[in-house]
Protein backbone atom coordinates (compact mmCIF):
# COMPACT_ATOMS: atom_id res chain seq x y z
CA UNK A 1 0.00 0.00 0.00
CA UNK A 2 1.45 3.32 -0.99
CA UNK A 3 -0.20 6.43 -0.13
CA UNK A 4 0.65 10.04 -1.12
CA UNK A 5 -0.65 13.65 0.00
CA UNK A 6 -3.71 13.28 2.60
CA UNK A 7 -5.37 10.23 3.27
CA UNK A 8 -5.26 6.65 3.17
CA UNK A 9 -6.81 3.46 2.40
CA UNK A 10 -8.18 2.40 5.67
CA UNK A 11 -10.37 -1.10 7.56
CA UNK A 12 -13.66 -0.08 7.30
CA UNK A 13 -15.88 -2.09 9.99
CA UNK A 14 -19.11 -0.04 9.47
CA UNK A 15 -18.28 2.56 11.53
CA UNK A 16 -15.71 4.53 9.76
CA UNK A 17 -16.83 7.83 9.33
CA UNK A 18 -14.76 9.62 6.63
CA UNK A 19 -14.21 13.65 6.68
CA UNK A 20 -16.74 15.10 3.89
CA UNK A 21 -20.30 14.11 3.07
CA UNK A 22 -20.20 10.23 2.67
CA UNK A 23 -21.22 9.20 6.31
CA UNK A 24 -20.71 5.35 7.45
CA UNK A 25 -21.17 2.33 5.31
CA UNK A 26 -21.68 -1.32 6.00
CA UNK A 27 -19.19 -3.74 4.25
CA UNK A 28 -20.89 -5.59 1.21
CA UNK A 29 -20.36 -9.13 3.31
CA UNK A 30 -18.40 -10.10 5.99
CA UNK A 31 -17.23 -7.18 8.79
CA UNK A 32 -14.67 -5.12 7.13
CA UNK A 33 -13.87 -3.97 4.02
CA UNK A 34 -11.08 -1.23 2.49
CA UNK A 35 -11.67 2.78 2.28
CA UNK A 36 -10.26 5.90 1.41
CA UNK A 37 -10.71 8.57 3.12
CA UNK A 38 -8.84 12.00 2.74
CA UNK A 39 -9.09 15.53 4.31
CA UNK A 40 -7.50 16.51 1.09
CA UNK A 41 -5.61 15.90 -2.50
CA UNK A 42 -4.05 13.07 -2.94
CA UNK A 43 -2.94 9.37 -4.71
CA UNK A 44 -3.53 6.40 -3.10
CA UNK A 45 -2.78 2.53 -4.13
CA UNK A 46 -3.75 -0.54 -2.48
CA UNK A 47 -2.08 -3.85 -4.40
CA UNK A 48 -1.23 -7.50 -4.04
CA UNK A 49 1.07 -9.48 -6.56
CA UNK A 50 -0.20 -12.86 -7.44
CA UNK A 51 1.15 -15.88 -9.20
CA UNK A 52 -0.99 -17.18 -12.39
CA UNK A 53 -0.16 -21.30 -12.53
CA UNK A 54 0.59 -21.87 -16.40
CA UNK A 55 -1.41 -24.76 -16.12
CA UNK A 56 -4.65 -22.96 -14.60
CA UNK A 57 -7.34 -23.23 -17.07
CA UNK A 58 -8.26 -19.95 -16.53
CA UNK A 59 -7.69 -17.12 -14.24
CA UNK A 60 -10.30 -14.72 -13.59
CA UNK A 61 -9.87 -11.01 -11.02
CA UNK A 62 -13.15 -10.11 -9.09
CA UNK A 63 -13.73 -7.63 -6.84
CA UNK A 64 -16.63 -5.23 -5.75
CA UNK A 65 -16.53 -1.29 -5.48
CA UNK A 66 -18.73 1.57 -4.54
CA UNK A 67 -17.69 4.95 -6.23
CA UNK A 68 -18.21 7.92 -4.07
CA UNK A 69 -17.24 10.97 -6.02
CA UNK A 70 -18.46 14.75 -4.28
CA UNK A 71 -17.13 16.14 -7.07
CA UNK A 72 -19.02 17.57 -10.09
CA UNK A 73 -16.86 15.41 -12.65
CA UNK A 74 -14.38 12.82 -13.15
CA UNK A 75 -10.95 13.93 -14.43
CA UNK A 76 -7.60 12.20 -14.92
CA UNK A 77 -6.57 13.94 -11.39
CA UNK A 78 -10.30 12.70 -9.86
CA UNK A 79 -10.02 9.31 -10.94
CA UNK A 80 -10.26 5.65 -10.00
CA UNK A 81 -8.44 2.58 -11.36
CA UNK A 82 -7.74 -0.94 -11.52
CA UNK A 83 -4.40 -2.25 -12.95
CA UNK A 84 -2.74 -5.44 -13.85
CA UNK A 85 1.26 -4.33 -13.76
CA UNK A 86 4.09 -5.81 -13.12
CA UNK A 87 6.30 -6.11 -10.46
CA UNK A 88 7.70 -2.98 -11.25
CA UNK A 89 4.23 -1.17 -11.42
CA UNK A 90 5.00 -0.85 -15.17
CA UNK A 91 0.77 -1.16 -16.58
CA UNK A 92 -0.24 -3.96 -18.63
CA UNK A 93 -3.40 -3.92 -18.64
CA UNK A 94 -6.41 -1.48 -16.86
CA UNK A 95 -9.23 -3.67 -15.74
CA UNK A 96 -11.48 -0.67 -15.22
CA UNK A 97 -11.29 2.54 -15.12
CA UNK A 98 -13.78 6.16 -14.24
CA UNK A 99 -14.32 8.37 -16.98
CA UNK A 100 -15.44 11.63 -17.62
CA UNK A 101 -19.53 11.31 -17.67
CA UNK A 102 -19.88 8.81 -15.74
CA UNK A 103 -22.16 8.51 -12.80
CA UNK A 104 -20.78 9.96 -10.14
CA UNK A 105 -22.54 8.28 -6.63
CA UNK A 106 -22.73 4.81 -7.18
CA UNK A 107 -23.98 1.83 -4.90
CA UNK A 108 -21.85 -1.84 -4.58
CA UNK A 109 -21.02 -3.13 -8.09
CA UNK A 110 -19.33 -6.33 -8.97
CA UNK A 111 -16.60 -6.65 -11.43
CA UNK A 112 -14.36 -9.13 -13.41
CA UNK A 113 -11.27 -9.18 -15.57
CA UNK A 114 -9.90 -11.74 -17.25
CA UNK A 115 -6.14 -12.68 -16.26
CA UNK A 116 -5.75 -15.91 -18.31
CA UNK A 117 -3.27 -14.00 -20.92
CA UNK A 118 -1.21 -13.53 -17.60
CA UNK A 119 -1.08 -17.19 -16.87
CA UNK A 120 2.54 -18.69 -15.85
CA UNK A 121 3.75 -14.86 -14.13
CA UNK A 122 3.46 -12.52 -11.04
CA UNK A 123 1.41 -9.92 -11.35
CA UNK A 124 0.94 -6.81 -9.55
CA UNK A 125 -2.92 -6.31 -9.21
CA UNK A 126 -3.84 -2.69 -8.24
CA UNK A 127 -6.40 -0.33 -6.85
CA UNK A 128 -5.35 3.42 -7.39
CA UNK A 129 -7.24 6.63 -6.48
CA UNK A 130 -6.33 9.74 -6.57
CA UNK A 131 -8.56 13.08 -6.04
CA UNK A 132 -7.20 16.55 -6.34
CA UNK A 133 -10.62 18.54 -7.14
CA UNK A 134 -12.77 17.53 -4.26
CA UNK A 135 -13.86 14.46 -1.94
CA UNK A 136 -13.73 11.25 -3.48
CA UNK A 137 -14.46 7.81 -1.52
CA UNK A 138 -13.92 4.25 -2.68
CA UNK A 139 -15.23 1.20 -0.91
CA UNK A 140 -13.91 -2.10 -1.86
CA UNK A 141 -15.04 -5.89 -0.52
CA UNK A 142 -15.29 -9.34 -1.83
CA UNK A 143 -11.47 -9.30 -3.95
CA UNK A 144 -10.35 -12.82 -5.26
CA UNK A 145 -8.84 -14.56 -8.25
CA UNK A 146 -10.32 -17.87 -9.30
CA UNK A 147 -9.03 -20.02 -11.09
CA UNK A 148 -9.76 -22.58 -14.02
CA UNK A 149 -9.34 -26.44 -12.96
CA UNK A 150 -6.51 -27.73 -15.52
CA UNK A 151 -7.92 -29.52 -18.15
CA UNK A 152 -5.93 -32.48 -17.09
CA UNK A 153 -6.08 -33.48 -13.30
CA UNK A 154 -3.47 -33.65 -11.04
CA UNK A 155 -3.73 -37.57 -9.42
CA UNK A 156 -1.30 -39.17 -7.06
CA UNK A 157 0.25 -42.45 -6.67
CA UNK A 158 0.75 -43.69 -3.25
CA UNK A 159 2.98 -45.86 -1.87
CA UNK A 160 3.02 -46.88 2.22
CA UNK A 161 4.67 -49.98 4.10
CA UNK A 162 7.72 -51.11 6.32
CA UNK A 163 10.21 -51.16 3.39
CA UNK A 164 12.57 -48.20 3.26
CA UNK A 165 12.90 -47.71 -0.46
CA UNK A 166 9.00 -48.38 -1.30
CA UNK A 167 8.37 -49.93 -4.10
CA UNK A 168 5.28 -51.97 -6.67
CA UNK A 169 4.58 -53.77 -3.50
CA UNK A 170 4.33 -50.65 -1.21
CA UNK A 171 1.57 -49.22 -4.10
CA UNK A 172 -1.64 -48.32 -2.63
CA UNK A 173 -3.07 -46.48 -5.15
CA UNK A 174 -3.97 -43.68 -6.91
CA UNK A 175 -5.76 -40.39 -6.10
CA UNK A 176 -7.39 -36.84 -6.69
CA UNK A 177 -7.34 -35.85 -3.07
CA UNK A 178 -4.93 -34.53 0.07
CA UNK A 179 -5.22 -37.61 1.66
CA UNK A 180 -5.04 -41.12 1.99
CA UNK A 181 -6.91 -43.41 5.23
CA UNK A 182 -4.60 -45.54 6.56
CA UNK A 183 -5.49 -49.02 8.09
CA UNK A 184 -4.36 -49.54 11.84
CA UNK A 185 -0.53 -49.76 12.08
CA UNK A 186 1.30 -51.81 14.04
CA UNK A 187 3.08 -50.17 17.47
CA UNK A 188 6.69 -49.88 17.64
CA UNK A 189 6.85 -49.92 14.02
CA UNK A 190 9.07 -47.86 11.21
CA UNK A 191 6.49 -47.39 7.83
CA UNK A 192 7.70 -45.45 4.89
CA UNK A 193 5.40 -43.32 2.33
CA UNK A 194 5.53 -41.68 -1.18
CA UNK A 195 3.80 -39.47 -3.08
CA UNK A 196 4.31 -39.64 -7.31
CA UNK A 197 2.31 -36.56 -8.86
CA UNK A 198 1.15 -37.27 -12.26
CA UNK A 199 -0.36 -35.48 -14.89
CA UNK A 200 -1.16 -36.59 -18.46
CA UNK A 201 2.50 -37.98 -19.26
CA UNK A 202 4.69 -35.80 -16.63
CA UNK A 203 5.72 -37.54 -13.51
CA UNK A 204 6.45 -36.23 -10.38
CA UNK A 205 7.83 -38.78 -8.04
CA UNK A 206 8.11 -36.88 -4.38
CA UNK A 207 10.59 -38.04 -1.50
CA UNK A 208 10.03 -41.04 0.45
CA UNK A 209 9.24 -39.93 4.24
CA UNK A 210 9.48 -42.18 7.29
CA UNK A 211 7.15 -42.18 10.86
CA UNK A 212 7.93 -44.63 13.50
CA UNK A 213 4.55 -45.46 15.74
CA UNK A 214 5.04 -45.49 19.21
CA UNK A 215 4.50 -48.50 21.93
CA UNK A 216 2.34 -49.35 24.58
CA UNK A 217 1.36 -46.65 26.94
CA UNK A 218 0.83 -46.54 31.05
CA UNK A 219 -2.33 -47.77 32.25
CA UNK A 220 -5.01 -44.87 31.48
CA UNK A 221 -8.43 -47.13 32.41
CA UNK A 222 -10.01 -50.38 32.66
CA UNK A 223 -12.52 -52.12 29.96
CA UNK A 224 -15.25 -54.42 31.13
CA UNK A 225 -15.77 -57.55 29.30
CA UNK A 226 -18.77 -58.81 27.96
CA UNK A 227 -21.51 -59.46 30.33
CA UNK A 228 -24.32 -61.73 29.85
CA UNK A 229 -27.77 -60.46 29.74
CA UNK A 230 -29.95 -61.10 32.32
CA UNK A 231 -27.63 -60.98 35.55
CA UNK A 232 -30.35 -61.21 39.17
CA UNK A 233 -30.00 -59.56 42.11
CA UNK A 234 -28.28 -61.52 45.02
CA UNK A 235 -26.21 -63.96 42.42
CA UNK A 236 -22.83 -64.03 41.44
CA UNK A 237 -21.70 -63.65 38.15
CA UNK A 238 -18.18 -63.75 36.26
CA UNK A 239 -16.68 -60.60 34.59
CA UNK A 240 -13.23 -59.46 32.97
CA UNK A 241 -11.20 -56.52 33.21
CA UNK A 242 -8.61 -55.55 30.62
CA UNK A 243 -5.60 -53.39 31.40
CA UNK A 244 -5.68 -50.13 28.86
CA UNK A 245 -3.61 -47.46 27.87
CA UNK A 246 -4.72 -44.24 26.49
CA UNK A 247 -5.16 -45.61 22.79
CA UNK A 248 -6.96 -48.61 23.95
CA UNK A 249 -3.80 -50.73 23.93
CA UNK A 250 -3.65 -53.78 26.45
CA UNK A 251 -1.22 -53.02 28.87
CA UNK A 252 -0.11 -56.85 29.45
CA UNK A 253 2.15 -56.30 32.58
CA UNK A 254 0.04 -54.42 35.06
CA UNK A 255 -0.07 -56.45 37.80
CA UNK A 256 -1.45 -54.11 40.93
CA UNK A 257 -4.33 -54.19 42.62
CA UNK A 258 -7.88 -53.23 41.44
CA UNK A 259 -10.67 -51.73 43.75
CA UNK A 260 -14.15 -51.90 41.98
CA UNK A 261 -17.33 -50.22 43.89
CA UNK A 262 -20.49 -50.87 42.43
CA UNK A 263 -23.03 -47.52 42.54
CA UNK A 264 -27.01 -47.84 42.10
CA UNK A 265 -28.23 -46.70 39.07
CA UNK A 266 -30.85 -44.60 37.72
CA UNK A 267 -33.93 -45.37 35.17
CA UNK A 268 -37.23 -45.13 35.81
CA UNK A 269 -38.34 -48.33 37.10
CA UNK A 270 -40.25 -48.28 40.81
CA UNK A 271 -41.18 -44.97 39.69
CA UNK A 272 -44.12 -45.95 38.27
CA UNK A 273 -46.71 -48.36 38.74
CA UNK A 274 -49.86 -50.20 37.50
CA UNK A 275 -52.17 -49.97 40.62
CA UNK A 276 -55.02 -51.41 39.16
CA UNK A 277 -55.97 -53.58 36.40
CA UNK A 278 -59.93 -53.27 35.82
CA UNK A 279 -61.22 -56.62 33.38
CA UNK A 280 -64.82 -55.68 34.07
CA UNK A 281 -66.81 -53.50 31.99
CA UNK A 282 -64.74 -50.86 32.00
CA UNK A 283 -61.62 -52.69 30.92
CA UNK A 284 -59.30 -49.78 32.63
CA UNK A 285 -55.72 -49.48 33.48
CA UNK A 286 -54.50 -47.15 36.47
CA UNK A 287 -50.89 -46.07 37.06
CA UNK A 288 -49.76 -44.28 40.27
CA UNK A 289 -46.55 -42.25 40.86
CA UNK A 290 -44.89 -43.84 43.69
CA UNK A 291 -41.52 -41.72 44.08
CA UNK A 292 -41.17 -39.00 45.61
CA UNK A 293 -40.09 -36.76 42.42
CA UNK A 294 -42.06 -35.46 39.05
CA UNK A 295 -41.88 -38.27 36.22
CA UNK A 296 -42.13 -36.78 32.78
CA UNK A 297 -44.11 -39.25 30.83
CA UNK A 298 -43.82 -37.75 27.57
CA UNK A 299 -43.17 -40.51 24.85
CA UNK A 300 -43.87 -43.18 27.14
CA UNK A 301 -45.54 -46.19 25.64
CA UNK A 302 -48.22 -48.43 27.02
CA UNK A 303 -48.94 -51.87 25.35
CA UNK A 304 -51.47 -53.77 25.74
CA UNK A 305 -52.68 -57.12 25.10
CA UNK A 306 -56.01 -59.56 24.95
CA UNK A 307 -57.64 -62.76 23.69
CA UNK A 308 -57.23 -61.33 20.09
CA UNK A 309 -54.13 -60.45 19.38
CA UNK A 310 -52.76 -62.80 22.26
CA UNK A 311 -49.66 -63.03 22.20
CA UNK A 312 -48.56 -60.21 20.09
CA UNK A 313 -49.89 -56.45 21.27
CA UNK A 314 -53.22 -55.48 20.94
CA UNK A 315 -52.20 -51.63 20.59
CA UNK A 316 -49.67 -49.57 22.15
CA UNK A 317 -50.30 -46.08 22.87
CA UNK A 318 -47.43 -43.03 23.22
CA UNK A 319 -48.26 -40.42 26.29
CA UNK A 320 -48.20 -37.20 24.32
CA UNK A 321 -45.29 -34.35 25.45
CA UNK A 322 -45.14 -32.45 28.48
CA UNK A 323 -46.89 -35.05 30.57
CA UNK A 324 -45.84 -34.60 33.92
CA UNK A 325 -46.68 -36.92 37.32
CA UNK A 326 -46.69 -35.29 40.64
CA UNK A 327 -45.95 -37.52 43.65
CA UNK A 328 -48.73 -39.33 44.56
CA UNK A 329 -50.47 -38.96 41.32
CA UNK A 330 -52.55 -40.75 39.14
CA UNK A 331 -53.56 -41.72 35.64
CA UNK A 332 -55.02 -43.86 33.44
CA UNK A 333 -55.67 -45.88 30.22
CA UNK A 334 -59.02 -46.33 29.27
CA UNK A 335 -61.34 -48.68 26.73
CA UNK A 336 -61.77 -47.65 23.44
CA UNK A 337 -61.88 -43.42 22.50
CA UNK A 338 -60.04 -41.94 20.72
CA UNK A 339 -56.51 -42.55 21.32
CA UNK A 340 -54.19 -40.84 23.38
CA UNK A 341 -57.05 -38.95 24.32
CA UNK A 342 -55.86 -36.20 26.90
CA UNK A 343 -54.00 -36.66 29.73
CA UNK A 344 -54.55 -37.85 32.50
CA UNK A 345 -57.54 -39.73 30.80
CA UNK A 346 -55.86 -41.89 28.26
CA UNK A 347 -57.37 -43.84 25.82
CA UNK A 348 -56.39 -47.35 24.21
CA UNK A 349 -58.32 -46.20 20.70
CA UNK A 350 -59.62 -49.74 20.17
CA UNK A 351 -61.73 -52.19 21.84
CA UNK A 352 -59.70 -54.07 24.85
CA UNK A 353 -61.31 -57.67 25.00
CA UNK A 354 -60.48 -58.82 28.75
CA UNK A 355 -62.90 -60.63 31.14
CA UNK A 356 -63.00 -62.77 34.32
CA UNK A 357 -62.19 -66.38 32.68
CA UNK A 358 -60.00 -67.96 34.03
CA UNK A 359 -58.88 -69.64 30.88
CA UNK A 360 -58.57 -68.88 27.47
CA UNK A 361 -58.52 -64.82 28.66
CA UNK A 362 -54.42 -63.47 28.55
CA UNK A 363 -54.54 -59.78 30.49
CA UNK A 364 -51.35 -57.82 30.03
CA UNK A 365 -49.97 -54.62 30.35
CA UNK A 366 -46.59 -53.27 29.45
CA UNK A 367 -45.18 -50.04 30.53
CA UNK A 368 -41.93 -48.58 29.22
CA UNK A 369 -39.92 -45.29 29.18
CA UNK A 370 -39.44 -42.95 25.96
CA UNK A 371 -35.99 -44.94 25.84
CA UNK A 372 -38.17 -48.16 25.27
CA UNK A 373 -36.92 -49.12 29.08
CA UNK A 374 -39.28 -51.86 30.57
CA UNK A 375 -40.74 -49.37 34.02
CA UNK A 376 -43.36 -52.19 34.71
CA UNK A 377 -45.53 -54.92 33.63
CA UNK A 378 -48.83 -57.09 34.73
CA UNK A 379 -50.23 -60.01 33.47
CA UNK A 380 -53.62 -62.00 34.83
CA UNK A 381 -55.61 -64.69 33.51
CA UNK A 382 -53.79 -67.67 31.56
CA UNK A 383 -51.08 -64.68 29.95
CA UNK A 384 -47.60 -66.83 29.76
CA UNK A 385 -45.21 -63.56 29.84
CA UNK A 386 -42.80 -66.26 27.85
CA UNK A 387 -44.87 -65.93 24.90
CA UNK A 388 -44.63 -62.24 24.36
CA UNK A 389 -41.54 -61.46 21.69
CA UNK A 390 -43.47 -58.23 21.05
CA UNK A 391 -42.21 -55.11 21.18
CA UNK A 392 -39.35 -57.03 23.13
CA UNK A 393 -38.90 -60.50 24.60
CA UNK A 394 -40.00 -61.11 28.84
CA UNK A 395 -37.82 -63.66 29.40
CA UNK A 396 -39.53 -66.69 31.60
CA UNK A 397 -37.13 -67.47 33.84
CA UNK A 398 -37.73 -64.08 35.37
CA UNK A 399 -41.44 -64.83 36.43
CA UNK A 400 -42.22 -67.57 38.88
CA UNK A 401 -45.40 -67.48 41.42
CA UNK A 402 -48.67 -69.33 41.41
CA UNK A 403 -51.84 -67.97 40.36
CA UNK A 404 -53.79 -66.03 42.71
CA UNK A 405 -57.65 -66.57 43.60
CA UNK A 406 -59.54 -63.69 43.50
CA UNK A 407 -61.45 -62.13 46.44
CA UNK A 408 -64.26 -60.19 46.27
CA UNK A 409 -64.89 -57.78 45.18
CA UNK A 410 -60.98 -57.49 43.86
CA UNK A 411 -57.80 -59.72 43.02
CA UNK A 412 -54.68 -58.80 44.70
CA UNK A 413 -51.02 -59.91 42.88
CA UNK A 414 -47.97 -57.96 41.29
CA UNK A 415 -46.16 -59.13 38.68
CA UNK A 416 -43.35 -56.37 38.01
CA UNK A 417 -42.29 -54.43 41.57
CA UNK A 418 -42.76 -55.46 45.34
CA UNK A 419 -45.60 -53.05 45.77
CA UNK A 420 -48.93 -53.87 45.57
CA UNK A 421 -51.42 -53.76 42.45
CA UNK A 422 -55.31 -54.28 42.51
CA UNK A 423 -57.09 -56.56 39.50
CA UNK A 424 -60.96 -55.64 39.30
CA UNK A 425 -63.59 -57.73 38.76
CA UNK A 426 -66.98 -58.33 38.41
CA UNK A 427 -68.60 -60.26 41.66
CA UNK A 428 -68.19 -63.49 40.03
CA UNK A 429 -65.36 -64.33 42.00
CA UNK A 430 -63.48 -65.97 38.89
CA UNK A 431 -59.49 -66.87 39.48
CA UNK A 432 -56.69 -64.81 37.36
CA UNK A 433 -53.35 -65.66 37.04
CA UNK A 434 -51.17 -62.71 38.18
CA UNK A 435 -47.14 -63.48 38.14
CA UNK A 436 -44.54 -62.09 39.85
CA UNK A 437 -40.92 -60.80 38.79
CA UNK A 438 -38.13 -62.01 40.92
Amino acid sequence: MVNGGYGAWLINDGTLDPDGPEGTNAPLSGKFNAMVAQIGGGQHLLYQDVFIPSDALAAEWRWSDRIRNYTPYFAPNQVFRVEVRDTNHAVLATAFTTQLGDTLLNDWQQRRFDLTPFRGRTVRLAFYEEDSTGYFNVLLDDVSVRLGEPATPTTHDVYFGTTPAPGAAEFRGNTTNAFWPLPALALNTTYYWRIVARRGAAVTPGPVWRFTTRGVGKLHHFEWGPIASPQFVGQRFAVTLAARDDINNPVRDFDGPVNVLALAGGGNGSSVVMTEVDVGANDRVEFANVSDGIVDLSGWKITVYDSVSWPGPLTTVTVPDRSRLAPGGVFVLNDSGAAPGQFPNLNAGTNVNWNTAGVGNPIAVLLRDANGNVVDFVCAGDADPSLITAPLRLPAEEWSGLPVLAALPRLRGRCNEPETATITTPPTGLPSHPRSER
